[in-house]
């Protein structure tokens, strides 16, 4: 096995590790409200986690390493929700609603996570660099 492609799959179960951890306090809680909170966490945790592997796929396969296009679209798919995620999680805060607080976290988290995963972790798991595509057979298969 490459190094490029033992960092492939380090990177993803780092990710697994992290979402994993985000929902440790969920499971400690107890009660309606929080059987609630937890079933939230894991709906987020999903839903976060597979748009952003769809957005970080499309952006992977449908621009090219060095274009403005690319560049432009990481940083909206980043910045924009990371923004919005955490004043969002912020003002939950300073409500007092830290449960839900917790909720929307995760929900940035396994974003950011699904992002990642389909950028960087999966062409790293084929042997290829971060951002390469992993369809494109004119770049080679690295196995």
């Amino acid at each position: 096995m490459s190094l490029r492609r033992g960092g492939g799959w380090l990177r993803l179960l780092a990710w697994w590790a992290v979402a994993r951890a985000m929902t440790l306090p969920a499971r400690e809680l107890g009660g309606l409200i929080d059987e609630r909170t937890r079933w939230l966490t894991w709906a987020f945790l999903g839903t976060f986690g597979v748009v952003g592997w769809i957005a970080g796929t499309w952006l992977r396969e449908e621009t090219v390493p060095g274009d403005r296009r690319r560049t432009r679209g990481m940083r909206t798919l980043v910045l924009g929700p990371a923004a919005l995620l955490s004043l969002v999680a912020a003002v939950l805060w300073v409500a007092g609603d830290t449960d839900r607080a917790h909720v929307v976290l995760v929900g940035w988290v396994a974003w950011v996570g699904g992002w990642d995963v389909a950028f960087a972790a999966v062409p790293g798991t084929w042997g290829r660099p971060v951002g390469a595509s992993v369809t494109d057979p004119e770049e080679g298969d690295a196995r």
